[in-house]
């Protein structure tokens, strides 16, 4: 297992150093399963980083099934046809890489939705990049009752104005918050998720977060908070783990974020631990999956 440390690390705390070893021991000898809750596979990654490849990284790591999301779509038929039982099929609304900051303003894209909604089973439509600024987008609005009538969740990155407003359009909107926002701070999404019983948030790009990683006297020390512990526990049926691979280079570090990953799951109950690596996401997408 990998452990990452700062390169600003001067000291290493022997002792804690030899508690991760044991923990990391540990997890390699429990293959336990795993629904990664947030990915993409672009165009661009292909030429470096085969679908075979990508399907022998989740092998490698006990990953059951991937949520992903590409550009073109046509790479994510692609990956569900040759791979039907690994791969969670997400609607990209983005088609080239400039499609991120303008789509709210397309009036175009609801109807290519419906579109592909109507030649392709997806599991839902994302990721949705929006901010307060544009909350109010009639595209966007559109793009929620489209997926209201269609039973499907969206996966949204954007912060909690844009949960809240999307929540007047649909209050029963399946919502995936990613990155657990914008703001990861327990007490906003103790409150959100209070508020909107179907938002579920993920985890995706905020493992050194999550372990606390800070610099003490020159000692990194990558412990789970006691804040972070108590909010997983108390919404412990609300959170999808993930990885995110935003780039060619994430995939290639999947198993370097995993182990990162494992490190602050493992400080937590096990029956908490397997809701939020699986069971919470299995339950989100409606997965008939095998035991």
């Amino acid at each position: 297992m990998t452990l990452l440390i700062s390169k600003g690390a001067s000291i290493i705390n022997r002792r804690l150093m030899v508690g991760l070893l044991m923990m990391s021991a540990n997890i390699a000898a429990d293959p336990k399963r795993f629904i990664d809750a947030h990915s993409h596979y672009e165009g661009e990654y292909a030429e470096q980083f085969t679908p075979q490849q990508l399907i022998e990284t989740l092998d490698q790591h006990s990953i059951d099934r991937i949520l992903i999301t590409a550009k073109p779509n046509q790479l994510t038929q692609q990956l569900v046809t040759e791979y039907p039982k690994r791969i969670i099929p997400f609607l990209s609304v983005y088609q080239a890489h400039d499609d991120k900051a303008r789509w709210m303003t397309d009036t175009s894209i609801p109807e290519q939705i419906r579109h592909e909604l109507n030649r392709f089973k997806y599991a839902g439509i994302g990721e949705l990049h929006l901010f307060e600024q544009d909350k109010t987008s009639p595209v966007f609005e559109e793009i929620i009752d489209i997926a209201r009538r269609r039973n499907l969740p969206l996966l949204v990155h954007g912060d909690a104005e844009v949960i809240h407003h999307l929540y007047t359009i649909n209050p029963e909107a399946r919502v995936l918050w990613a990155h657990m926002g914008t703001q990861p701070d327990p007490s906003i999404l103790d409150e959100l998720l209070i508020r909107y019983p179907a938002l579920h948030i993920d985890t995706s790009v905020r493992e050194g977060l999550l372990l606390g990683i800070h610099q003490v006297n020159g000692v990194f020390d990558p412990r789970l908070s006691d804040h972070w512990r108590h909010f997983f526990v108390k919404h412990q049926d609300r959170i999808l783990a993930a990885v995110d691979t935003f780039s060619v280079n994430r995939w290639k570090r999947y198993g370097e974020v995993m182990d990162q990953m494992a490190l602050w799951l493992t400080q937590l109950p096990d029956p908490v631990q397997h809701k939020i690596r699986y069971e919470n996401a299995q339950r989100f997408f409606k997965l008939a999956l095998q035991d």
